[in-house]
């Protein structure tokens, strides 16, 4: 899956600001529930000059974050969308073709193409299923996969976010730089000159070998679990 769709460019996506988004969000979150007992406090006629100085405090940091927000959308307009989210794109349904043309025993297989996938990015998540365990010994074993680790995103959320929050096996596969940054994201600089062809194949035959693991995975799983013990001081069920 992917979504299909690009950004408002936003000076809140410069480098320098993109380090400090997810203490952002918390800042905002919090300030958004202070504004509201203010105002509260306000209606009440209670707090005297002191809330009379919070209405207008806060008032002026949202107005200032709301110009932050809009000034590049209203110069710039929509991101190409070249890398977010093209490339997702085209490797979710180029992953869809391979397993169509040569498909898995037992396995089937859709494309899903979401207009918005951004939501709930207070909170943490962590992906422990069998399709990160896959990725996992994939990207050990083979050579040409060394390049691919796990990672953390505090920016914002994935496609995958509704599906693990409802137990739903799913990963994500992301292009960040040594900053833990997607470049250009969410800025002007997002062209197809600025993308990396090698990356978007690389993801490809990543999933692609990520998801045919799966049932000899499985297999093994269940082998292991019902084969008797090499010699009584051993267990019949191994962990992997």
């Amino acid at each position: 899956m992917a979504h299909y769709d690009s950004a408002p460019v936003s000076l809140l996506y410069l480098p320098a600001m993109v380090k400090n988004f997810r203490s952002s969000l918390f800042v905002n979150f919090f300030l958004i529930v202070a504004a509201f007992w203010v105002s509260i406090l306000g209606a009440l006629h209670m707090g005297g000059p002191l809330i009379s100085w919070a209405r207008w405090i806060l008032a002026l940091y949202f107005l200032v974050q709301g110009v932050l927000t809009a000034f590049d959308h209203v110069r710039y307009g929509y991101t190409n969308g070249a890398s977010d989210n093209a490339t997702g794109t085209a490797a979710a349904m180029v992953t869809a073709m391979r397993l169509w043309e040569n498909p898995v025993p037992g396995l089937g297989v859709s494309v899903v193409l979401t207009g918005a996938e951004e939501t709930g990015s207070l909170t943490t998540l962590v992906h422990a299923n069998k399709l990160v365990d896959a990725a996992i010994l994939t990207a050990e074993e083979e050579i040409r996969f060394h390049c691919i680790k796990t990672a953390t995103w505090h920016t914002g959320d994935f496609d995958t976010i509704w599906f693990a929050r409802a137990g739903i096996p799913c990963l994500t596969l992301t292009a960040q730089d040594k900053n833990a940054a997607i470049p250009h994201l969410h800025r002007p600089e997002d062209v197809i000159e600025n993308l990396d062809p090698l990356l978007t194949q690389l993801a490809v035959d990543f999933a692609e070998r990520v998801i045919r693991r799966l049932p000899n995975q499985a297999e093994n799983a269940q082998i292991n679990a019902i084969s008797p013990p090499a010699d009584p001081g051993q267990s019949a069920i191994q962990s992997h």
